[in-house]
């Protein structure tokens, strides 16, 4: 079933290019089609690059807040939300991809409120703990890497279900 759709969405690619993204070049039409095309293959790969990037540079970018610059400290933080934007804009669709439609929004529900609340919630404190018990400010950076790492390896571990129908 998903060749079907890869060879229907490559035959019809000159019509959706026509009607999604019209130009007075045809050419450019067909090439913005084959792009959104080339996205459903890479997006999962590029949000695991991501998390991977972001458990590589965490202590990297402490180190470089530490310093106290401003300069340093917003260029930090906007590599730190860049990579996390990529792989955090498509998770509602993932979401979407991992539970039957009849357990849909319990999963969603309970996957992001245990994330966000239950992780989220307790992070502050566990932070504020490590960096006590170790008297290195820093060590919040191990956290960031860990939950990068897990992110990561979880991501590339998913089965991809993008191209069948939803359940």
């Amino acid at each position: 079933m998903e060749w079907y759709d890869f060879a229907l969405y490559g035959f019809l690619a000159a019509t959706i290019g026509q009607l999604f993204f019209p130009s007075n070049n045809p050419s450019t039409s067909l090439l913005a089609s084959y792009g959104v095309f080339a996205a459903g293959f890479v997006m999962r790969p590029i949000g695991a690059a991501a998390f991977a990037a972001l458990a590589l540079l965490a202590w990297p970018l402490a180190g470089w807040m530490k310093t106290g610059h401003l300069a340093a400290i917003i260029a930090s933080q906007l590599i730190l939300f860049a990579l996390l934007a990529v792989p955090l804009g498509s998770a509602p669709a993932i979401f979407v991809e991992l539970f039957p439609s009849n357990d849909r929004l319990t999963g969603y529900s309970i996957s992001f409120n245990l994330g966000i609340g239950v992780l989220g919630g307790a992070t502050p404190a566990i932070a504020t703990w490590l960096i006590d018990v170790t008297d290195t400010p820093t060590v919040p950076a191990v956290l960031t890497a860990v939950a990068g790492l897990v992110a990561a390896l979880a991501l590339l571990g998913m089965t991809d279900r993008s191209r069948e129908p939803l359940r």
